[in-house]
């Protein structure tokens, strides 16, 4: 494999005219090899290194060859890592979050409040358990014809800030919805977002800026929505379960003229806690909504969008 890099690495310099790319090094009886920008590789024993390091390459053959007390096997946190990375992984990481923290790294994790509204949707509970977690494992199963890819935060549910209730339910109790199966379905996300929650709790979650263009955001949304307020009517009459599906699409049969970019069909999926009250507000909402966008859309001799039911 070492030989078969270097190789590749000398070809691909002699096509470009460029001059031999590595330097070859010899420490403790073992040869390794470096480049002008550092990266130095070597095989120690059953070991292939690889590293933009000089002196950590020298401590890593040290440890190769001469072994210490303070194994890695032997450290707690690394112990409880493995015990938590079950089965038998392709591949698995192990992060020391503690130590990340202790460096200074990564600090945009560990904010009070996110400026990025659509990250906090998402992972917005990941970052929570982040800021207290000491550990976190990432590892890769193969299993038949799927690969399964698996992170791994210790957490606890009492520890759960009121306003992370949105993304775990309360005391950690909120769980997604069984996943659907369409016909050549390409992708499906199923989550617990409480997003009336998530609303309502904003000024906790965001900083100003954020809070400022929601703020605004609000003001145009309950336009549409005929004077309801958005997070404490609208969002909060779905529940919490909520699914996004996609599939490839089939152009053959279609009456309408096939587009020129074929993009797959998407759907978002949500469930409302009261049906018989919401569905013809946000049917007229809906309506209302693509009226706005034809307006826009004429304005700017755009396409407009025509309403089926």
């Amino acid at each position: 494999l070492r030989d078969r890099l270097l190789q590749a690495a000398r070809d691909d310099a002699t096509r470009k005219g460029k001059p031999e790319p590595f330097v070859e090094d010899e420490y403790r009886g073992h040869k390794f090899y470096r480049t002008e920008k550092s990266l130095l590789m070597g095989t120690f024993g059953q070991w292939l290194v690889a590293t933009n390091n000089a002196e950590l390459v020298r401590e890593v053959v040290d440890r190769l060859l001469d072994g210490g007390s303070d194994e890695l096997a032997e450290q707690q946190d690394f112990r409880e890592a493995r015990e938590v990375a079950s089965g038998n992984p392709a591949a698995w990481v192990y992060l020391d979050i503690e130590a990340i923290r202790a460096a200074g790294l990564a600090q945009e994790f560990y904010r009070d409040k996110s400026n990025n509204p659509g990250a906090e949707l998402l992972i917005g509970g990941i970052l929570s358990a982040l800021k207290q977690a000491h550990i976190a494992t990432v590892s890769a199963h193969l299993e038949n014809d799927q690969v399964r890819l698996v992170l791994r935060v210790p957490h606890d549910s009492k520890a759960i800030p009121e306003e992370k209730e949105f993304y775990f339910g309360k005391q950690g109790q909120g769980v997604a919805p069984g996943a659907l199966e369409p016909n050549r379905g390409l992708l499906t996300i199923t989550s617990y977002r409480d997003l009336g929650e998530m609303w309502r709790r904003r000024a906790e979650l965001f900083d100003e800026n954020v809070n400022a263009q929601l703020a605004q955001g609000d003001a145009n949304l309950s336009a549409v929505f005929a004077g309801m307020d958005f997070g404490s009517e609208v969002l909060a009459a779905f529940k919490p379960q909520v699914q996004i599906v996609s599939a490839a699409q089939n152009f053959d049969n279609r009456e309408s003229r096939v587009p020129k970019i074929k993009l797959p069909a998407v759907a978002m999926l949500f469930q409302l806690k009261d049906p018989e009250r919401m569905q013809r507000q946000l049917k007229v909402s809906f309506q209302s909504l693509i009226g706005l966008t034809n307006l826009g859309a004429g304005q700017n001799d755009l396409p407009q969008l025509e309403l089926t039911t």
